[in-house]
């Protein structure tokens, strides 16, 4: 292994711009033990079943049913990694839903802004799809049997709009402004079936609408709006093959991106802004260095 690919390692140790993420283990990268069944999402501390129902956790690291990127609900490939949750929307039982939580390490502080995103696909055996996926935000722990729980979510998809696609990761985003002291967050479909559009996928599929969730992210909204001032870091940004970067204000920076083996690849300059195209790269692990202020800041990037 080449010195520069080692000093790249060490640097995503410190300065991977995830280390921003205020949850913990947003990628569900992180086990205690590897799964070897389902409805073991407490092996992806620290998010836990707040109901009575059975959301799932998957990782390359297991086998069988709960095997990524094979598993019991079809084909997929982790969106940034090996590790990835899922929960049931709609399921011919009446209301039954599944869900995530996980109690932050601190509280959101009153008045600032929040950014929220994740990122979900349908199952390849669903046999519907729905719209309803959101993020309900807390004071307190929430819990309920294995119907829908009662709770309008802050951060949702749109209404009526069903997510269908099972070959790639859909993003559902939004910003939420935080009274003080919230400490939980639950993700899943909220609504009774009455008030949930539900569109048929796969007549053959399991009588259910079934979702793989990776990357919960939350941080706050100035490392994301363009309009902040005195930013700390750049703000670095993906969807898809395209990189949105944003330095501190009237400031230049360098932009250099490695192969993993190492090889400098791309180098030029951003100033104060810039997308990066990468529709021409293959599949694989990239790593980002971008140099502003005096400071050098990594990351790494996952093209699929």
């Amino acid at each position: 292994m080449s010195r520069l690919l080692l000093l790249l390692l060490c640097l995503f140790s410190v300065f991977d711009c995830d280390g921003q993420n205020l949850l913990v283990n947003g990628n569900f990268e992180s086990y205690t033990n590897c799964p070897a069944t389902q409805g073991q999402l407490n092996r992806t501390s620290p998010w836990y079943n707040p109901t009575s129902s059975s959301p799932d956790y998957f990782n390359e690291c297991s086998s069988g049913s709960v095997d990524v990127p094979q598993n019991m609900w079809g084909s997929q490939t982790g969106r940034s990694g090996s590790g990835y949750t899922g929960v049931a929307t709609y399921h011919f039982s009446a209301n039954a839903r599944e869900y995530i939580t996980q109690q932050l390490n601190s509280p959101l502080v009153s008045g600032i802004n929040y950014y929220l995103e994740f990122f979900v696909s349908l199952a390849d055996t669903s046999s519907d799809a729905t719209d309803g996926l959101g993020i309900y935000i807390s004071q307190n722990a929430i819990t309920g049997g294995g119907t829908n729980l009662p709770y309008i979510p802050q951060i949702r998809q749109p209404d009526g709009v069903a997510i269908t696609d099972k070959v790639g990761w859909t993003k559902i985003s939004g910003f939420y402004s935080a009274s003080g002291g919230e400490k939980f967050i639950t993700i899943g479909n909220f609504y009774p079936d009455s008030l949930t559009t539900i569109v048929p996928s796969d007549p053959t599929g399991q009588w259910t609408a079934y979702y793989y969730i990776d990357d919960v992210l939350l941080i706050p909204d100035s490392l994301v709006s363009v309009n902040k001032k005195d930013r700390p870091h750049p703000v670095i940004l993906q969807e898809g093959k395209h990189l949105s970067i944003r330095l501190q204000k009237s400031t230049v920076g360098h932009l250099k991106i490695y192969q993993l083996d190492g090889k400098l690849i791309r180098e030029e300059e951003i100033n104060g802004s810039g997308t990066v195209n990468l529709e021409s790269y293959s599949t694989g692990i990239y790593f980002l260095v971008v140099e502003s202020a005096g400071e050098m800041f990594t990351r790494r990037v996952f093209i699929d």
